[in-house]
Parts: structure tokens; sequence; C-alpha cells
């Protein structure tokens, strides 16, 4: 059986598929047959190295499990898609130090395959700057030292000088570790989530703003924030999904840079609510029972009997009109017969759903006594 050598980091310009085409390389002149795959999702042309960047999941699935007298090396981000039971070898590349990144820029400035021809005037400061901004990449290093050369201005002396006013130009926007359509979208987010169910609101105000700067649109971090409202606070404040409508309206409005300050407010508020996810709960136990019970009739007494027909099949029949009553409740069986009793929403004692619970549990009694005559 082959071995496969998995080079992952969740990080571009770290320098995976460099080392996997040295290993190929090394491995193919020991007389070794070796399948190269720099597996990337986001990809969509063949990178110039004879390294197949546009394999869809199924496909490396297939090259990974059903390939045998292969041995396989793999370059990726994304660690999840690997097959645990054929990774018997893996390497993790870690992000280009800074000092690393420093030496590939001067090797940049200084080498004949860079700008070595050229008379270029770039300081340590300044290379320390571009090293800085890079963010452990070593490809945004470099193409932001390439930006700077292209758009500099010789000197009386014809010396091209890359200084801070320069740099300031190219570098508008730090190369985060954000991807918005792979996994450290996912990551992300879900980190912001856990982070506001964990109640704090520190953390969560770090990730939230992480995505922001990275350039992932507001509305969709809206659209999450409404969905925990009622996911992990619900009954427990009520308030906290119009709260969190309002903030979606108020970043439809406004947009960036400005909307920022409300989804904070959002952040901030949705932290600091008391928690349930009992509607969760109570959502994903009657959608079990929705997908597999049998789709029971609606019991007679609550069905519509607009015609004489209807009536004469006893529809309505029974059915009592609760504001009628004393106490604006009737002991009246709403589920079908086989669901009878069922219960989905178990409330907790967390914040204003204690009360919920006191009076559901008021009702259930009442309901538990003498039926009505």
């Amino acid at each position: 059986m082959g071995k496969i050598v998995t080079v992952v980091n969740q990080k571009g310009g770290v320098g995976k598929t460099t080392t996997c085409v040295s290993l190929t390389a090394a491995l193919r002149e020991k007389g070794l047959k070796v399948l190269l795959c720099d597996f990337d999702p986001q990809a969509n042309a063949t990178s110039g190295m004879g390294v197949d960047k546009s394999l869809s999941k199924g496909i490396y699935d297939v090259l990974l499990n059903e390939v045998e007298p292969a041995r396989r090396v793999v370059s990726t981000r994304y660690g999840d898609v690997l097959p645990s039971s054929k990774a018997l070898a893996g390497a993790g590349v870690e992000m280009v130090s800074i000092d690393d990144r420093e030496h590939l820029l001067r090797r940049a400035l200084e080498s004949p395959q860079g700008f070595g021809g050229q008379k270029i005037r770039a300081g340590e400061e300044v290379l320390g700057l571009i090293a800085g901004f890079a963010n452990g990449d070593a490809r945004t290093a470099l193409n932001t030292l390439e930006m700077a050369v292209l758009n500099g201005d010789m000197n009386e002396e014809g010396v091209l000088c890359v200084d801070e006013e320069l740099l300031a130009q190219c570098m508008n926007r730090r190369s985060l570790l954000y991807d918005k359509n792979g996994e450290e979208h996912y990551n992300i987010i879900s980190a912001l989530h856990k982070s506001m169910r964990n109640s704090d609101a520190d953390a969560a105000l770090y990730w939230m703003h992480r995505m922001l700067y990275g350039g992932e649109n507001p509305l969709y971090i809206a659209r999450r924030l409404i969905r925990f409202a009622s996911e992990d606070v619900g009954m427990a404040d009520s308030q906290a999904l119009p709260l969190a409508v309002s903030v979606y309206q108020a970043c439809h409005f406004l947009g960036m840079p400005e909307c920022d300050v409300h989804l904070t407010h959002a952040v901030v508020y949705l932290s600091m609510a008391p928690k349930s996810n009992a509607l969760y709960r109570a959502c994903e136990a009657c959608k079990e029972d929705v997908r597999k019970l049998p789709a029971e009739p609606v019991p007679l007494q609550i069905c519509n009997a607009p015609t004489k027909l209807l009536k004469d099949l006893h529809y309505g029949e029974g059915y009592i009109y609760a504001h009628d009553t004393e106490e604006k409740l009737s002991r009246m069986e709403c589920l079908p017969d086989a669901l009878a009793g069922r219960r989905y929403y178990h409330p907790t004692a967390e914040g204003q759903e204690r009360k919920v619970g006191e009076r559901l549990q008021a009702i259930l009694e009442w309901k538990q006594g003498e039926p009505e005559a």
C-alpha cells in the first residue's frame, strides 16, 4: 500500500506546494512512483508546476482511496478532507516567520531572478513593515514588494526608493487568515457563535471584527446574529430577536464602515443576555417527529367547517372558543390522537423564561383537572 504524505496549512503562501514539489522530485529520483496533488477548492486553474489545483473533493477522495500503487504527496489547506485511514504520514507547515520573510525580501531585491538587476533602495525598516503586513504569508510579502517597486519613482541618481509613504499606498488592507468561501470562514463564524454562547463579549467582538476586516458581508454576520437570538437566547430575553433584526436593518441602510458599531451593539447584547436553547430543542424535537412519524390528520374539533357538508361530517364539532371561558383556556386536545400529551417545549429557568415556565406549568396542571362538560 502506498503512503500519503500530506502537507497542511490553512494559510496561503507558506510553501505547501513548493515543499510538495521538492519532496515529489526527491522521491521520483529514488525511482518511486508519486502522485502529486495540490487540493484547493478555491483554485480553478492548473499551476505552472504540473500540479492539479482544480480537483474536486470527490475526485480527491478517489485519488487518495483507490490509487493503491502510487505514493501520494498532497498539499492542502483543508485537513478535514483527508481520509484518516489512508493518511499515514503528514506534516504541518508553519506560517513563515517575520525574520524569514525579511530574508526572503532581501533575496528578492538582490537575486538576478528578482530585482537584482535594478537599483532599488529599501531599508531594513521598510522590509520589516512589509514582512509584518504579510501576516505569515510569503506570497503576500513578495507581491507587496513587487507592487511597491512597480509603483515607485526613481530619483536623480536613477535609484528607485521604496519608502514608508509608498508602502502606505500599497498596503491598504492587511492579509488576514480569513477566506470567505473556505474552511476559515466557518471556523471564525463558529468562534463568534460559541463566544457569544459562552457570554464572552470580548472574544465575540474580536471574531466579529476579524470577519469584517477580512471583507465579510456585514449582512451575513447580521443574519447569523438573528439566528443566535432565537437559538441561544430565545425566551430568556425575547428582546434579543427584535434587536438583532433592527441591527440587520441598520446594516442594510448604512453599510460598511458605519454599520460596524451596530453589529458591535448586537454582539455585546447577545453575549450578555441570559441564555436558553429551549426553543432550539423544541424545534429539533418537533422536526424529528414530523420526519419520522405518519402524517396524522387534524383532529376534527379544530377543523374549519365553512359548509353544511363539512358540518355534517362533524368538522369543528366539540370546538371550544377559549375567549368564551373564564380561564381563557380549554382542555380540548389540539394534537392528533397519536401524539396526545406530547411536549416539545421545555422552558428553562433562565431570565424571563422562568415566568414562561411557571405559566406553562400552571396551564398543564389546570388541563389535568376535570374536563369541561
